[in-house]
């Protein structure tokens, strides 16, 4: 897997003022961390970090971080976005080393069309990822399933990938990752019951022939009364 450059800065303000300046000059704040060392607040380019994401996926990347003249090797553990304009508030880096397992996320790529759609089947993928435990340099791009000669009912677990070498899955063996399956059809009775929806009939159904008129005569009889 190819390493993404980043030009990070040692960064001094701190607090929600200094961040708000950062992100108006175009810098986004930043922390790298690694394994006992003590979290070092940093700022790096905004554009520069949300190219390299597009161009590379940023849960799986592996950067090459610059702090005041020093390389680090890092993984991004996570993003802050802002909940409705998405603009990016905040990234934390973890530095790590090649002879180091780290755990990541690895996306599952299910490919082929299965042959089971023809026949009316449907491909369910619960798991699109995976969290793997790796080394930095055996971070696959992706975990690659052939799907294209499953039938209605087949399906794969966890246990039943095969890997690149040297990655080894995190998740519980029994994990679904993918499955071809009939599309279940509901029936009217199972949204509404059917005693409501006789209810609802009795209850849109009108009064026979002179029900009602004893409770109309007894009303007339008391406006006499008032009278």
């Amino acid at each position: 897997m190819q390493q993404v450059r980043i030009e990070a800065e040692t960064r001094d303000g701190r607090g929600k003022g200094a961040a708000r300046s950062l992100r108006r000059a175009g810098r986004l704040p930043a922390v790298v961390y690694g394994a006992g060392e003590e979290a070092r607040p940093i700022d790096i380019d905004t554009r520069a970090f949300r190219d390299a994401i597009v161009n590379e996926a940023a849960d799986r990347a592996l950067i090459s971080l610059t702090v005041g003249g020093e390389r680090l090797l890092a993984i991004v553990k996570e993003v802050q976005q802002h909940p409705v304009w998405r603009d990016l508030l905040h990234v934390d880096f973890q530095s790590i080393r090649m002879d180091q397992e780290i755990t990541i996320e690895a996306v599952v790529d299910l490919q082929g069309e299965p042959v089971g759609i023809a026949e009316g089947g449907v491909l369910e993928n619960p798991a699109h990822s995976l969290q793997i435990r790796v080394l930095p340099g055996n971070i696959p791009d992706a975990i690659v399933v052939d799907v294209s000669e499953w039938n209605i009912g087949d399906g794969i677990h966890v246990s039943e990938l095969i890997l690149p070498e040297g990655v080894e899955v995190v998740d519980p063996p029994e994990t679904l990752v993918a499955q071809v399956i009939i599309p279940r059809i509901i029936e009217l009775d199972e949204i509404v019951p059917e005693e409501e929806i006789e209810g609802e009939l009795a209850e849109g159904e009108e009064a026979p022939e002179g029900e009602g008129d004893g409770e109309d005569a007894e009303a007339g009889d008391d406006d006499d009364d008032d009278a």
